[in-house]
């Protein structure tokens, strides 16, 4: 036979073995697809444990298949006939291949149905095939490096290291600006490394030295895949643009008998599609007799919700905002206060949010509405004699091609209307969600179901009554998006009196 005839007749082969793991494999993926995707009888159902049992029995098909055809195994059927091991490998990758293209054709469905399609798409789909063809690519090299059904056993608990390991070299999730060019550049040659390892072993047969050479490729690879990370290179904001930003006690200077230190920061508003999020590095406590104490101080804070610019329409923003900043009483702030503080230094970093509309829509009950990987839903309006509410419900698509400076996982919701030229921003009062992959890895699926307090009447009739009727009638809801746009440090003090 020929190779590409030696070829067809492996991957028939495997077919036949295999195929009630292939065809139970199509069906999880359809069944993911319509979770993700929200097809009619498939909404919520088994979410997000479909998506899940995607990776895990294409992991068993895939491994099936290798262990069919074991190249470590000297008793195995391929050996005893004229098959070339190039030709048995070259099927194995079929079926690879097939594997990972029914999972991109169910990611890239749900991916169009979120509102996620065109340029906006590519580099996703991109990442979940290298992401999930490591995976399954590092299935097969460990399925090919056990001969015995014992070994196979602790294969099972390897796979799982093995793919962590090339999802940490490709590039996993939170990818950032830089770090997108630098996850093609090394996932791409690692999966090329891994089919030329998996050539090797089928033509040498050395289950030995083929561990000892992929774990030094692989670990190289890891170590300098890290070592190449970088945080996201934000602009610095000029000084002239900097907000305003003050820093007082919250209660006083009595913290006897508390367990923290809280003090306020306050940001006088100075645009309405522009938020602040500070960073919060450490505190210095300056004490009389000159000396300093260190503490930190951990966690990211809002400074308000940005809303954008939409028609030159004003939003019911307050002037001035401010929040809470807990700082623990140690032992060595405790010494520190009974020493004497006379003031106090915050450090951190600011980041400046510019909101993009992301999705606008009419206000009609059961209204539906994807774009850019959003895709919302109105709900019915719940509501008692006082706290009448609006329920949306939104499925939300997030790629690890995405760079962390690009999003920031804060949404503001808002009520306009175009013909009062007013806005109003609504203020979430519960939150329940589920979140999980897509279909395969590289791209996630978040569900959340919001509720809304901003009025006095319900949704009734189709038109959403919280407020006035007539302004209702007219109005869209808004759902945007906060873009991080630059950065500077910030170094606050107060006296202490």
């Amino acid at each position: 036979m020929t190779w590409f005839a030696q070829l067809r007749h492996v991957f028939a082969k495997d077919l036949r073995e295999c195929r009630w793991f292939l065809l139970l494999y199509v069906a999880v993926v359809v069944v993911a697809t319509g979770n993700a995707s929200g097809w009619p009888g498939f909404a919520l159902a088994g979410f997000p444990l479909a998506s899940m049992l995607v990776v895990v029995i294409g992991i068993l098909a895939i491994v099936t298949v290798v262990q069919a055809d074991s190249p470590t195994r000297h008793d195995a059927f391929w050996t005893t006939h004229p098959l070339r091991p190039s030709a048995v490998v070259g099927a194995k990758l079929v079926t690879l291949s097939m594997l990972i293209g029914f999972g991109a054709v169910g990611q890239g469905i749900a991916a169009a149905a979120n509102g996620l399609g065109g340029s906006d798409v590519i580099a996703p789909m991109a990442v979940s095939v290298v992401m999930f063809g490591g995976m399954l690519l590092g299935a097969m090299l460990v399925a090919a490096l056990v001969p015995t059904l014992g070994a196979f056993a602790f294969a099972m608990v390897a796979i799982p290291g093995v793919m962590l390991l090339l999802m940490t070299a490709i590039g996993g999730s939170n990818t950032t600006s830089s770090d997108r060019v630098f996850s093609f550049a090394i996932g791409v040659p690692v999966l090329l490394m891994g089919v030329v390892a998996l050539t090797w072993l089928y033509r040498r047969r050395d289950a030995g030295r083929a561990v000892r050479v992929l774990g030094l490729v692989f670990g190289g690879v890891t170590v300098l895949s890290a070592a190449a990370r970088t945080e996201p290179s934000l602009p610095s904001v000029p000084v002239a643009d900097r907000a305003p930003l003050t820093l007082e006690p919250f209660n006083g200077d009595d913290w006897d008998g508390q367990s923290a230190i809280q003090f306020v920061v306050r940001y006088a508003v100075t645009a309405q599609d522009r938020g602040l999020s500070l960073s919060a590095g450490r505190v210095i406590l300056r004490l009389a007799d000159g000396s300093e104490v260190q503490a930190r101080v951990a966690g990211s804070y809002p400074l308000g919700q940005a809303v954008p610019d939409i028609d030159g329409i004003q939003f019911d923003r307050r002037d001035e905002l401010s929040f809470v900043i807990p700082l623990p009483i140690t032992s060595d702030v405790s010494r520190a206060l009974a020493a004497g503080v006379t003031s106090m230094v915050l450090e951190g970093r600011v980041h400046v949010i510019e909101a993009e509309p992301q999705l606008i829509m009419p206000l009609v009950a059961g209204g539906e509405a994807a774009r850019t990987g959003n895709r919302i839903r109105i709900a019915e309006g719940t509501s008692d004699d006082r706290r009448p509410a609006l329920t949306v419900q939104r499925t939300t698509v997030e790629s690890s091609a995405r760079p962390a400076a690009d999003g920031w996982p804060i949404a503001t919701y808002a009520l306009i209307n175009r013909l009062e030229q007013e806005g109003r921003v609504l203020q979430s009062q519960g939150r329940s969600g589920s979140s999980g992959m897509l279909v395969i890895p590289g791209m996630s699926l978040r569900r959340d179901l919001l509720t809304f307090i901003a009025g006095s009447r319900r949704l009734t009739q189709g038109v959403d009554a919280l407020g006035d009727v007539d302004w209702l009638r007219d109005a869209e809801l808004v759902v945007s998006a906060g873009r991080v746009r630059g950065s500077y440090p910030v170094r606050l003090e107060m006296k202490m009196r």
